[in-house]
């Protein structure tokens, strides 16, 4: 794979790890790296640095730059700012809501359901963020959004590696259907103690997890 441009190359390495090509814990080898991107050492630094500003890499001296470790400290601090950003964004839309996007809403919804019927646990995860990324679109606050997604990526990888629970689906039904219930009532307080509510679930599923799982899974 060839790239051309310096934030082509930091993405193309961001998309690589959230995959879990590079495990979490893994090193990052320049020299790897540079000859599977077909470029010099330095975009590879340059690329390595700007991730470790975003905390999906680490760099420690004489052992050089890593993948971030998955521990429970970072993902209790990332649901920190992820869950009162949700619940603004949430309210934000509630407070905006439009019949036609509250249709969509109800559509995608009924699409999750199906998906989790059919135990098609990699269309849930799919359709799931579609449902979120309307409700953050239609808050209009690109600035919270950005932080949001970027943060949530992170997360869902880190869902990735230690597995789905299929049990969370009937409680992620019943936000859903509250939420709609919600934006349908323009009660944006309401959706907005949803959202964190939903979100503060989530940090307690995954950290249980993680916990159960008791160190990085093999691969």
């Amino acid at each position: 794979m060839e790239i051309s441009r310096p934030a082509d190359l930091c993405e193309a390495l961001r998309q690589a790890i959230l995959l879990g090509e590079y495990p979490f814990g893994s090193r990052l080898k320049i020299d790897e790296i540079a000859r599977r991107y077909r470029v010099s050492h330095m975009p590879v630094r340059k690329a390595l640095l700007q991730l470790e500003g975003e905390q999906l890499v680490t760099a420690t001296p004489n052992r050089g730059a890593s993948v971030r470790a998955v521990d429970v400290e970072f993902v209790g601090n990332t649901y920190d700012v992820v869950i009162p950003l949700e619940a603004l964004l949430t309210r934000r839309a509630a407070e905006r809501m439009t019949q036609p996007v509250l249709e969509r809403l109800a559509g995608v919804e009924a699409e999750f359901e199906d998906a989790a019927s059919r135990h098609d646990y990699e269309a849930v995860t799919a359709v799931n963020v579609t449902f979120h990324e309307i409700i953050s679109e239609h808050a209009r606050n690109p600035e919270a959004s950005r932080i949001v997604n970027r943060s949530q990526e992170l997360l869902r990888a880190f869902r990735r590696t230690y597995g789905f629970d299929p049990a969370r689906l009937p409680g992620m039904i019943a936000d859903h259907r509250s939420l709609l219930r919600a934006f349908g009532d323009r009660d944006a307080d309401g959706a907005g103690a949803v959202a964190a509510g939903h979100a503060a679930k989530a940090r307690s599923d995954l950290i249980a997890t993680i916990r159960a799982a008791g160190s990085m899974p093999t691969r």
